[in-house]
């Protein structure tokens, strides 16, 4: 039997494609790891599920044997073109050819409201993707990411420490960490630099979404995050005494140390 290292090497031959920083490709060479990482998604006949950047289909085989309904989307021409050709005949496969950032669920309608994802992200896109999927109307039921370690920490700090910004405050406002776990640098093609986690997510019983306008706000107050909140507050010409006061915040406070309730109440 063909190991999976071996076929992912010699399809990407084949097609002429070498992997590329730019699109944050590292092919998953470990089949032990997909299945792990797919089965424990708890995924059931006909559930519909969204995939970011399927490569090879290694991802996608293993979800499809559940009977799901996949909506996957590809940047790489040659990579979509080579899935079309293996899974075109697959009527439980929907494939678009497009940026995740733009399409963060891919062609799945923004009206399905129990939808899951189940992607190894690209490292390239993992966190505007995940802004962009938390503007969608609806969310999904569930987020199962490999990603990057780095990328993990910042979606699941906690206020008071260096990571704490934005996409922490919309990430953690929606959705739960279930759980996280390590996975080695050799399971990938080529093997990448930094390490990774598979990231299992549920959404909150009852999710909190912010405004536009107060996302941009909140992305503008961490952009000169070393300051003191009042002092921000004063050169951006923003009343937040009452905010401070209503949620008990020192005025000498910096944003990564205002809890996140308090953000939610912004």
């Amino acid at each position: 039997m063909v190991s999976l290292f071996k076929y992912t090497v010699d399809t990407l031959t084949a097609l002429g494609c070498r992997p590329t920083k730019k699109f944050g490709q590292n092919f998953l060479i470990d089949k032990n790891l997909v299945k792990k990482f797919v089965h424990s998604t708890d995924l059931g006949l006909g559930d519909n599920v969204v995939e970011i950047g399927p490569g090879l289909g290694t991802v996608s085989e293993e979800i499809l044997k559940h009977g799901t309904k996949l909506f996957a989307v590809e940047l790489d021409r040659r990579l979509f073109g080579f899935l079309k050709e293996k899974y075109g005949a697959n009527e439980n496969f929907n494939l678009m050819h497009g940026d995740a950032v733009k399409f963060p669920i891919a062609a799945l309608s923004g009206k399905c409201k129990d939808y899951k994802v189940v992607a190894s992200l690209p490292y390239a896109i993992s966190s505007p993707w995940i802004e962009a999927l938390l503007r969608c109307e609806n969310l999904p039921k569930s987020l199962a990411l490999i990603i990057q370690l780095d990328a993990a920490n910042r979606f699941l700090a906690r206020h008071g420490t260096k990571s704490f910004g934005p996409i922490s405050i919309f990430l953690q406002s929606t959705y739960v960490k279930i759980s996280m776990c390590n996975i080695a640098r050799n399971s990938f093609h080529p093997a990448p630099a930094v390490d990774s986690v598979m990231l299992f997510l549920a959404r909150k019983e009852k999710p909190y979404l912010f405004l536009p306008e107060t996302r941009q706000v909140i992305r503008k107050i961490f952009g000169t995050r070393r300051k003191q909140i009042s002092r921000i507050a004063n050169e951006c010409g923003f009343g937040f005494g009452a905010w401070l006061k209503a949620n008990e915040i020192s005025p000498s406070a910096r944003p990564e140390q205002i809890p996140l309730d308090a953000w939610q109440n912004f």
